[in-house]
């Protein structure tokens, strides 16, 4: 799936949104999950990954729960186990942040149509609370979350690849670019095998890869990594020209340079 297929995708699931919703209802499991579909493939679609879980993961949640919560409540409730994780950071409490986040969101694990979703949205809580100004309280959640992802959901689920990747993102915002490089491996070693090495996917993992890597002087390492995901492609495609070769040495000699930016 390239990027401009999460826009037609996001149009399809619009069109499935609108059935299931005179279907079976607007606060439907189902509906909702479709719902929460459409708001990370129009999120993905603009760039903005971690805004998907804005609207369509809480309601999910919410309806899902069935307490009859407004979204104003569950934003509270959302809001009040984010304090609570700054507050365990900041006494130093750490070991205690994941029984806890796990003890909040037990519920929500235990539902089919929400549990692969949670790691995902709280991953993207994370990231906003790096956004905020609060990177050690934001590294702790990210830490529970995927711990807790591994455990419960399996770590080749695509939602937790993708909170994989926003994490070794955060990561690399943080400047912290040998955690971000080891995140973005373990993202490739589940995404190429599986979707292939010309899947968007692949391609964004190697991209964000060959930053950090670079960004750590790297950069012989950075374009032979890149290099080889081209013969990768070019070999399942059955293209291996004299023209395919000359562009792969070249965009290596390119990527060596240490004044690319």
């Amino acid at each position: 799936m390239t990027w401009y297929d999460t826009e037609e995708a996001a149009a399809a699931l619009r069109d499935v949104l609108r059935i299931r919703e005179r279907a079976l209802g607007p606060e439907h499991p189902l509906t909702n999950r479709v719902r929460g579909d459409v708001a990370m493939f129009e999120a993905i679609a603009r760039g903005e990954f971690a805004a998907g879980i804005n609207d369509g993961i809480p309601d999910m949640i919410r309806i899902g729960q069935g307490r009859g919560e407004s979204r104003e409540a569950l934003r509270a409730r959302i809001e009040r186990l984010i304090i609570e994780t700054q507050a365990k950071h900041n006494a130093g409490d750490t070991a205690s942040i994941r029984p806890f986040i796990e003890s909040e969101i037990e519920t929500f694990l235990n539902m089919p149509v929400l549990a692969e979703r949670v790691p995902w949205a709280l991953m993207g809580f994370a990231r906003m609370m790096h956004a905020d100004g609060f990177p050690g309280a934001a590294e702790e959640l990210a830490l529970a979350t995927l711990a807790i992802g591994r455990d419960r959901i399996g770590i080749s689920n695509p939602y937790m690849l993708r909170s994989l990747i926003l994490f070794a993102y955060m990561y690399e915002l943080m400047q912290r670019h040998a955690d971000a490089e080891a995140l973005y491996i373990e993202y490739l070693d589940h995404v190429e095998p599986s979707l292939g090495s010309d899947h968007a996917w692949a391609h964004n993992g190697r991209e964000r890869l060959a930053i950090v890597m670079r960004a750590q002087r790297m950069y012989e390492a950075a374009a032979a990594m890149l290099l080889a995901g081209h013969g990768r492609i070019v070999e399942s495609a059955g293209a291996s020209s004299d023209g395919a070769a000359r562009a792969a040495r070249a965009l290596a000699t390119h990527l060596a340079q240490p004044s690319l930016q």
